[in-house]
């Protein structure tokens, strides 16, 4: 790979914009499935402005403070951009405070949970300087809380949807996605979470069994696509592309080792976020 194509990837997976981008198509997916996508959605900005401040509040945390005992090629390219970080942190939090007194009362008083726990996550506030993704077993399940509450649940209470069934399986649907794409990281921090006993499933079960795991995950998250469909939530559109971006995410997480390169995790995991709005946008256009 030229050196060019690879700066330009690095800035855009290690300053947190491709993350930002897939915050940002969470988003546009639940206002597209609830039938009112908008491009130009406060909501759906505010989320990528939030999330790129958070990602960046938790490097510039997690390198300053945490991680300094271990030098990989993916630490020593985040360090390299921390300028670039700081200047995103603080570009995001202006913008996302433009957006939030734009937004209704009750749409920023749903992110309080997602907004505890993103704190929680980056703060180490917890004995002997840890933070809640230090704690046992912790980490997936409060990337997946945070996550399904903030870009699926806040968006729901902002187009004042009456929840109901469909909505919260939904949210699971969501939920097992998110976490079932995770998982993988923590195999590729196998050595990072070794050096400071963090214990996390492949340390714990293996990285076999994890993926295995993983893989449940998003088995369980493609049939309750299937599920939503006999009830007439999903339209055959949707179903169809989901169904897609789910084959397509089991092939990539079956695939994940400890030998990929970061671009496959950061990238390609990453990306099947994007992939999921994208296949619903593309596939209506088609059919």
């Amino acid at each position: 790979m030229s050196g060019w194509i690879a700066k330009f990837i690095d800035l855009i997976l290690y300053s947190n914009l491709f993350i930002a981008l897939g915050a940002l198509c969470m988003v546009w997916q639940v206002e597209w499935i609830m039938g009112v996508f908008d491009p130009y959605s406060r909501l759906a900005w505010f989320m990528f402005f939030s999330t790129l401040f958070v990602y960046a509040m938790h490097r510039i945390v997690g390198f300053t403070i945490i991680e300094k005992k271990l030098e990989n090629r993916r630490i020593q390219v985040i360090r390299k951009f921390q300028l670039h970080i700081i200047i995103y942190a603080i570009i995001s939090a202006l913008a996302g405070l433009y957006l939030a007194f734009q937004l209704r009362w009750e749409t920023l008083l749903s992110l309080l949970i997602p907004t505890t726990v993103s704190i929680l996550y980056i703060v180490p506030i917890f004995g002997r300087g840890k933070r809640l993704r230090d704690l046992p077993f912790v980490k997936l399940f409060a990337i997946g809380i945070v996550w399904v509450c903030a870009l699926v649940v806040t968006p729901l209470i902002d187009l004042e949807v009456q929840l109901q069934l469909d909505h919260y399986l939904l949210m699971i649907e969501k939920l097992f996605f998110i976490i079932g794409i995770t998982i993988p990281f923590d195999i590729r921090d196998i050595e990072v979470d070794r050096l400071y006993k963090i214990d996390t499933l492949p340390l714990h079960l293996g990285v076999t069994r994890s993926i295995r795991i993983a893989t449940v995950l998003l088995l369980l998250a493609s049939s309750l696509v299937g599920f939503l469909l006999i009830r007439g939530f999903y339209n055959p559109a949707d179903t169809i592309a989901l169904a897609l971006s789910y084959i397509l995410t089991l092939l990539a997480v079956s695939r994940a080792n400890r030998k990929r390169h970061d671009y496959y995790f950061a990238g390609v995991l990453d990306g099947t976020i994007i992939m999921q709005f994208a296949l619903l946008y593309f596939v209506d256009k088609i059919l």
